[in-house]
This record gives structure tokens, C-alpha cells and sequence, in this order.
């Protein structure tokens, strides 16, 4: 889904929504998963939502990201 946000944050959270699906998907969850996770979990349509939970090098999404997984139950060991 499209992002909410200013331009410059929009732009950002793409590209950190992006990698963090990457990662997530290399990690092993289902694209099911990762939509369900988008289904039921409000916010991550708002750039600022993968903006706040980057990576501490500010770059990728991607641990905090399967650390959201896991507290929503998902799990990648299909």
C-alpha cells in the first residue's frame, strides 16, 4: 500500500519497508504472513512508522521488523 507522510519521509519508508521485506522474506516468512501482518497492524502505511523502527544504522528495517513478526505471532519455521 501507498505510504503516508511528506514526500522525503514517504520516499524513506519505502525504501525501508522494502529492504525489510526483503530480509523477512529471506528470513523464511510467507508473503502471507508479511500481509497479514500489514492487515491487522495499524500504522504501517505511515512512513513514519518504518522510519521510527530502522535499524540503528538507519539504513534497513529488516531486525526490528522480524522482531514485529514475532510479537504478532508470525513465525518463519513453516
Amino acid at each position: 500500500p501507498k505510504l503516508n507522510g511528506s514526500e522525503k519521509q514517504v520516499k524513506w519508508g519505502n525504501g525501508l519497508r522494502s529492504n525489510a521485506i526483503d530480509e523477512a522474506l529471506k528470513r523464511g516468512y510467507l508473503k502471507e504472513d508479511i500481509e497479514d501482518f500489514f492487515d491487522s497492524t495499524p500504522d504501517t502505511d505511515n512512513a513514519s512508522w518504518w522510519i521510527d523502527r530502522r535499524d540503528p544504522n538507519g539504513k534497513s528495517s529488516g531486525t526490528l521488523f522480524h522482531s514485529e513478526l514475532k510479537k504478532a505471532g508470525k513465525t518463519f519455521e513453516h
